[in-house]
């Protein structure tokens, strides 16, 4: 197996993670450690240009797919425009 195609497998993995769950991979969960990781690391291979075009083009719709499921935290989500929604209850 390549490498562009274990990391196909990987980003199929990731991909089908958040549609299923509709969240990102968490560090707390040793089944979902692994997909973090490769998250994290590929973040840095972005930043250090280690990546084809085309690779660059899926990762972007991935992480694109990361902020659609963002959480904040228990009171304030994303929206799918990638807009915060205020939930609070201020008076």
């Amino acid at each position: 197996m390549k490498q562009i195609d274990r990391w196909m497998l990987h980003y199929n993995e990731v991909m089908d993670f958040l549609k299923q769950h509709k969240r990102r991979p968490s560090k707390y969960t040793p089944e979902n450690r692994r997909l973090l990781h490769w998250l994290k690391y590929n973040k840095r291979a972005v930043v250090q240009q280690k990546f084809t075009p085309e690779q660059q083009r899926l990762f972007g719709e991935l992480l694109e797919q990361c902020r659609q499921v963002q959480r904040l935290n228990q009171y304030c989500y994303v929206s799918d425009r990638g807009q915060q929604l205020d939930l609070s209850f201020d008076d």
